[in-house]
């Protein structure tokens, strides 16, 4: 019984005096895109903003305790906006700085949040973004969303908090990049 309490004191000890990195780093990798979805000589623009009050992708919020914000490395508008414009290259477009095809996503929600309302810690991942099309002044716009929770009887460290969010990011920009709608939509702004 006292080796029991001994290890439960050292956990929670050892919860208590986790330190947090000043960034993340997260690396969501998209599948395979099928080679030349797109027609030839189909010029894209992509572009990434971030419309969010603050920069942080990882939120610890414990009760009684400071929350510790954490942001990302890259900006998370650049770093999902590169990843959608590697796939539509993937499908045959060509990815320049000025297309009449544009682009533009816009991240409304991107984080993940840990708590502790009770015994076990939860994470839970909110995203939202939203993509335009735009070509000669003609648009459309398109939401995606994507949400988790996993629970846990530890503090999660910051490598599995961004395997959380590379996950779901991962499905949000599949989803973009399949989406019939907005492949439509450059295919008939060539």
């Amino acid at each position: 019984m006292k080796k029991f309490l001994f290890v439960l004191m050292a956990l929670c000890l050892g919860a208590c005096s986790t330190s947090w990195p000043e960034s993340a780093s997260i690396n969501p990798i998209i599948n395979d895109q099928a080679d030349n979805i797109l027609p030839n000589n189909t010029r894209v623009t992509v572009s990434g903003n971030d419309s969010r009050s603050g920069s942080q992708i990882i939120k610890i919020n414990l009760d009684g305790k400071p929350v510790v914000l954490i942001p990302n490395n890259i900006a998370p508008s650049t770093l999902l906006a590169e990843r959608l414009a590697k796939g539509f290259a993937k499908q045959g477009a060509i990815i320049t700085s000025n297309a009449d095809n544009q682009l533009t996503l816009t991240i409304n929600e991107l984080q993940v949040e840990v708590t502790k309302p009770g015994f076990v810690y939860k994470s839970r991942v909110s995203i939202k973004v939203s993509l335009k099309a735009e070509n000669n002044g003609a648009h459309i716009t398109k939401e995606y969303r994507q949400s988790a929770m996993q629970e846990s009887a530890t503090l999660p460290n910051t490598h599995e908090l961004e395997d959380m969010l590379n996950i779901q990011i991962a499905k949000l920009l599949n989803q973009m990049l399949k989406d019939p709608q907005i492949r439509g939509y450059i295919k008939s702004g060539i």
